[in-house]
């Protein structure tokens, strides 16, 4: 059997495949996850495999595209691929007429006669055909069924008879079925691109269900991933089948679980896993046995690698996973001093100064002072040789120091390299002197004008010169940008010709010359001379006849022609059409305009009338009548326009002149509008109070708003032609008012609401309610004098802005700041009252001394004051003769411990002694017994 590239010929062999989008979208898909590696089509040769180096948690994030090899997630997180085995690829293209088989790990094609495309219809012969699925009528009249109906095949479809009582239901969710009357027979309608009727998608099963063509069927949805079985699972698509993959072991499951690689949470894989433990130390140790965590210990007394060195001590593994500290007196303290020894004694480091004059011995420090002190020097010789950028000296603090030369002093001449970009200098913090970039240093010239000398940096070059700069070395002018003097680096700077047949040409930096071809043409210098310019094909120029350049004179009556390099313009046939100058036929070479046109005089127009700029039927003369119109005809102006009229009159659309509005009149006929409303032609009648047309515009217009116009006392008129009642008085609707606003009883200069604010005055102004009064504050409140409601004292606030004191103490409003240590302004039964707090008896409240509590509202000194019993300490415990924070009986502690009086302390005299400790434990340095 021959076995060919399975990419080769895909697009013809799919090309006979059903149509429809969905279809089209399913072979896709199949299609993108077979061919999904290797560009356009499966590899042929070679092996399967990538080696381990992508990393993974789960094995779907190894998976190759490859449908013949094995993708899985390693114990190390690696991803592992390896070669299938060899036969039919799990994944095929249905109806393909092909078959992908596995070789070796790798997919090749092999042609099959079985694997035709099945188009569902009982009418048709499904067959394979020279590697395309094919699909041909069966005979008329063989027997089919659509569903439970039976009918018979009629040119390759299934037709069914139908009436009353003969259904047409096939039983197929993806048509849609109907009787039609006239023909008897069954219309089946196929669904396509849409759910099948009644199904419900499952959004984990890997697929979307689809009808295409009035088929069911189940298009492939990677990314609808199965829920898997447990948290340890990955749910995966192999196709359209739903399935599910372990994760990679360490994947977090449960409650700080991980998961083992095999599907199985637990609490570890290994001890690192274990992380609600301590980490590991000396002193323990996390362990994973059977994925259950657990810890191991060091054996008690087993020393730590890390030690303070000369601290007189040891720390020590306790066997139960922590620390101890036991005395050693062979770790004798040394503080690096010289001029000072150490000791030990029971655990306790002691440190003596060496007698004056001992030798001591750093590079900077040589004698000890007794003082525990190793000083530098006692004259200068001591402290080095001088330098040129310093000079040692010997301070007043006995060490050694240096005077240093002012920093960037450059060193002499001699001590410098000319040319070398750099410069010896002093740094003013040191005798040694430092090497720094100096840019004005540069090296000699090198003799080329095509190059500069410059530092980059502290290093010495010699840079090109900039390209076009110029030169005269070579044969050359221009730099090139490279160091080289050459003749020319573009065409504008090689020598010009005399005409555009001869072009410069800068090539390889040599100047040179480009002729244009023989016949070129050149720009037309005189347009409309029935002649062209053109190259000769040797730099010269040639002037030759050319049809296409006659001159256009712009008359459309005249023909633009050329005759042996002579222009033409002869006129066309009378009759002949044109829209020049807004004419429509040419009359002796001259385009004439129709009635309507625009015009200037009669003898534009071909009615021999131009009227009000048009071409006119007529001469249209007198007032209100006009030709300016599209059609030339002679009609009246539309109302309102001027026309001849005198000033102030317009046209009435009747031919006749009226005034308007705004003119002055004496009767209604005389205006535009028919109405004469005082002694102005007015838009309207006008009538009604608060309304006037006695204005330039004759527009009945508002009065203004306080105008009494003819509205009654105490009311004037609002600007929208009502009479209303003005500010201070009496109403019963905010409707009556100028303002709108019906307050208190009378009409108020706003809407006033809110608490403590009135408008009961005779001005109707909006005004504060007195201090002190309720007005429409809530129960325990009065209004402020500002217009607002305040919390009286004894009531409930969290800030001073609520209460009408202005002071907002222990959550209720207060008569004072109350801000005296053990006093109070919440005390049951005297609420906004400040006084003493029964709360705070013998507790600190904010007594200001170390110990101090409240005792009758005053504050009094308890914790670390001498006592003789617990009736001396205000409530708290006499211990160690001094009131404590506590009893104090813990083992090794005490509460008059110096700096720590009051409070229950380690004792630092108790080291060493058992005081309460069992036997034989002793209390060390922390207060612990050990």
């Amino acid at each position: 059997m021959s076995v060919s590239s399975f990419s080769h010929g895909r697009a013809a062999r799919l090309h006979g495949r059903r149509s429809g989008l969905v279809a089209i979208a399913s072979v896709a898909a199949l299609l993108s996850l077979l061919l999904g590696f290797g560009g356009c089509g499966l590899p042929t040769t070679g092996t399967a495999g990538t080696g381990t180096t992508q990393p993974c948690s789960e094995a779907a994030h190894c998976d190759d595209g490859n449908p013949c090899t094995l993708d899985a997630c390693g114990a190390d997180g690696m991803c592992t691929v390896t070669a299938g085995a060899d036969g039919p690829a799990p994944l095929q293209v249905s109806g393909d007429c092909r078959v992908i088989a596995c070789v070796a790990g790798a997919p090749v094609e092999e042609p099959s006669e079985t694997d035709h495309l099945d188009d569902g219809n009982e009418c048709t012969l499904d067959a394979c055909v020279e590697g395309t699925s094919r699909s041909d009528p069966r005979p008329d009249g063989t027997p089919c069924a659509m569903g439970a109906v039976q009918g018979q095949c009629q040119a390759g479809a299934c037709t069914v008879p139908c009436d009353a009582e003969q259904s047409c239901d096939d039983d197929n969710p993806c048509t849609d079925e109907a009787c039609d009357a006239a023909t008897g027979a069954c219309v089946y309608t196929q669904r396509h691109g849409e759910a099948p009727a009644g199904h419900v998608e499952d959004e984990h099963d890997c697929g979307i269900t689809l009808c295409v063509q009035g088929q069911t069927e189940v298009i492939a949805v990677p990314t609808e991933t199965p829920v898997p079985s447990s948290e340890c699972m990955a749910g995966i698509c192999m196709g359209t089948m739903p399935s599910e993959v372990p994760l990679g072991a360490g994947a977090e499951c449960g409650v700080a679980g991980v998961c083992d690689g095999a599907g199985v949470c637990g609490e570890c894989n290994f001890a690192v896993d274990c992380v609600a433990l301590p980490p590991d130390d000396e002193c323990q140790a996390r362990t994973c046995l059977n994925n259950v965590c657990g810890q191991s210990f060091t054996a008690s007394g087993t020393p730590l690698a890390a030690q303070v060195d000369g601290d007189c001590r040891t720390v020590v593994c306790n066997g139960s996973g922590g620390t101890a500290i036991q005395n050693d007196d062979a770790d004798l303290i040394d503080d690096g001093n010289e001029c000072t020894s150490q000791s030990c004694e029971n655990g306790v480091a002691l440190t003596e100064n060496v007698v004056a004059d001992t030798p001591c011995g750093t590079a900077e420090q040589t004698v000890c002072n007794g003082q525990g002190a190793c000083v530098g020097c006692t004259m200068a010789t001591q402290c080095g040789e001088p330098t040129f950028c310093g000079t040692p000296v010997c301070g007043s603090d006995q060490e050694c120091g240096w005077e240093y030369t002012t920093s960037g002093t450059p060193l002499e001449d001699e001590d410098q390299v000319p040319g070398d970009c750099k410069r010896l200098q002093c740094s003013g913090t040191s005798e040694v002197p430092v090497t720094v970039t100096f840019g004005s240093d540069v090296p000699a010239d090198d003799g080329e004008q095509c190059t500069v000398e410059a530092c980059n940096g502290d290093a010495p070059v010699h840079l090109p010169a900039a390209a076009n700069s110029a030169c005269a070395q070579d044969g050359g002018l221009f730099c090139d940008g490279a160091g080289a003097c050459v003749e020319c680096l573009a065409e504008s700077q090689c020598p010009p010709w005399t005409n555009d047949c001869a072009m410069p040409t800068c090539e390889m930096n040599a100047c040179g010359f480009d002729y244009a071809p023989d016949g070129t043409a050149l720009v037309d210098d005189v347009p409309g001379d029935c002649r062209r310019r053109e190259c000769d094909g040797a730099g010269g120029i040639e002037l030759e006849p050319f049809a296409m350049d006659p001159y256009d004179d712009g008359n459309e009556c005249t023909a633009d022609t050329c005759e042996n390099g002579t222009p033409s313009n002869q006129a066309v046939a009378d009759g002949t059409a044109c829209t020049q100058n807004g004419g429509q036929v040419c009359m002796g070479g001259v385009c004439r305009r129709a009635a309507g046109s625009t015009c200037a005089t009669a003898i534009e127009c071909a009615s021999g009338f131009c009227a009000d700029g048009r071409c006119c039927e007529s001469a249209c003369t007198g007032n209100c009548v006009s030709c300016a119109n599209p059609t030339g005809t002679c009609a009246n102006v539309p109302v309102g326009e001027p026309d001849t009229c005198a000033a102030g009159s317009v046209c009435n659309a009747a031919g006749v002149c009226q005034e308007e509005n705004g003119q002055t009149c004496t009767d209604g006929d005389e205006c535009l509008s028919g109405n004469c409303v005082d002694g102005r032609c007015c838009e309207s009648a006008c009538t009604g109070d608060c309304v006037s047309c006695a204005n330039p515009t004759g527009t009945c217009a508002n009065v203004d708003a306080g105008e009494p116009d003819t509205c009654g006392a105490g009311s004037v008129c609002n600007a929208m032609g009502v009479c209303q009642e003005e500010n201070g008085q009496t109403c019963t609707d905010g409707d009556e008012c100028l303002s709108g606003n019906c307050v208190d009883g009378v009409c108020c200069e706003s809407a006033c609401t809110g608490d403590c604010v009135s408008c009961a005055n005779p001005t109707g102004t909006c005004a504060n309610v007195d201090a002190g009064e309720q007005d429409t504050c809530a129960d325990g409140s009065a209004c402020d004098g500002a217009g607002a409601c305040q919390e009286v004292n004894g009531q409930a606030c969290t800030g001073e802005d609520e209460c009408l004191s202005g002071f907002c103490v222990d959550g209720v409003c207060c008569d004072s700041t109350c801000e005296g240590a053990c006093q109070a302004c919440d005390a049951p039964g005297a609420e906004g009252t400040c006084g003493d707090d029964p709360l705070a008896e013998g507790e600190p409240d904010t007594c200001g001394g170390v110990g101090e509590v409240c005792s009758d509202g005053a504050c009094i000194e308890v914790f670390g004051v001498d006592c003789d019993g617990d009736e001396d300490c205000a409530g708290a415990s006499c211990t160690d003769g001094v009131c404590c924070s506590s009893t104090c009986t813990e083992a090794c502690h005490a509460c008059d411990v110096v700096g720590y009086e009051g409070t229950c302390s380690p004792e630092p005299l108790l080291v060493g002694s058992q005081d309460s400790c069992p036997d034989p434990q002793v209390c060390n340095l922390e207060g612990a017994c050990e």
